[in-house]
């Protein structure tokens, strides 16, 4: 099918066993679902009430899906700044499929139905139970409310937040995806440059990747200084290993030069003047074992630019032949695939 991703064959099998089901082809029907505890200064869309036929449980058209407009509050109605009265915390709450993770699975023989809560359960929004959600608040603890860890920037409290949750998380953008903290680029904003929502200066602003199996996350390295760390780390060896190479070769011309070495006699009587040959077999010896040094050293250097080439790109970028630019560290540069940086994954 044209800009599309249903194939024939599974729409062929949706509508067989939609057949047995109410709903075929998003015809509406009475669905089972818990009911939404409205706070009296809430805006509820579509509202819980909504029906064509005056059902107070919403008959057949509701829908498992509201945006509620209100003020801040993560669960029920003694919750989030809204409780305090007087305070600026507007809210907005988006969500889909309320106290979804509370459904039953019941096993039938061919297939698996799932028995949600009924409408007679009244309840408020869960950041646990609920499915998918984004919420946007003008102050809040949304660490608090989504139950995270504090990670290196710890848990803000009273400040504005969006959150967004769901079982799979997709942020898509067709040229980019920039995920940016701290104070906008923009002009006017005066020395104290853009402020958060509560009139404060912006402090160190963080961006954490965490898990729930993270308790000390650490900090993300910077590519391209990590790039001319690395560099600096190999020429530091090569120039080790030559001056390994120069200290050997200066040994075998010592040894060489011991091992030719004559003692001169003089007094009365048999003189022997010549080579010493307990010298000059252990100045042999010695010459031989730094010749394989020497070669140890050499293939030591070569692996260093194997490495260098392999996992730090090749060319004069790469800081082979002069300073290296960090700005502009991978232009010019033949990469292999082992190449430490990712093209197309970016930090400051």
């Amino acid at each position: 099918m044209l800009n599309s991703n249903i194939t024939k064959d599974f729409l062929d099998k949706e509508v067989v066993q939609g057949l047995k089901r109410p709903g075929l082809l998003h015809t509406r029907y009475y669905e089972e679902m818990p009911t939404f505890e409205k706070a009296e200064c809430e805006f509820v869309y579509p509202d819980i009430n909504y029906s064509e036929t005056s059902d107070p449980l919403g008959g057949d058209d509701k829908l498992n899906c509201q945006i509620v407009f209100g003020r801040d509050r993560d669960s029920h109605l003694l919750s989030g700044y809204g409780k305090i009265g007087g305070t600026p915390c507007a809210a907005i709450d988006i969500v889909a499929g309320r106290m979804s993770s509370e459904n039953k699975q019941r096993k039938g023989l061919f297939r698996k139905d799932l028995e949600p809560p009924t409408r007679d359960k009244l309840l408020n929004r869960n950041f646990f139970s609920d499915a998918s959600r984004i919420y946007i608040s003008q102050k809040s603890d949304i660490d608090h409310y989504f139950g995270l860890p504090p990670g290196r920037f710890g848990r803000p409290k009273g400040e504005a937040a969006i959150g967004i949750k769901s079982d799979h998380v997709r942020i898509i953008g067709r040229d980019s995806v920039k995920i940016f903290a701290g104070s906008a680029r923009a002009q006017n904003l005066g020395w104290t440059g853009e402020l958060n929502s509560n009139g404060e200066m912006l402090v160190d602003p963080k961006i954490e990747f965490i898990t729930n199996l993270s308790d000390d996350p650490e900090p993300i390295v910077k590519g391209n200084k990590l790039i001319v760390c690395l560099n600096d780390i190999v020429n530091k060896l090569q120039s080790i290993s030559e001056a390994f190479v120069r200290q050997n070769s200066e040994i075998i011309k010592l040894s060489a030069a011991m091992s030719k070495h004559f003692h001169i006699g003089g007094g009365v009587g048999y003189v022997q003047v010549g080579p010493d040959p307990i010298l000059m077999t252990e100045s042999i010896g010695v010459i031989a074992n730094e010749v394989r040094e020497i070669s140890v050293q050499l293939n030591e250097a070569i692996n260093a630019e194997v490495f260098r080439n392999n996992y730090l790109g090749l060319g004069e970028k790469a800081g082979l032949f002069g300073k290296t630019k960090v700005d502009k560290l991978d232009e010019g540069q033949i990469k292999f695939d082992t190449y430490v940086l990712s093209t197309n994954v970016f930090s400051t």
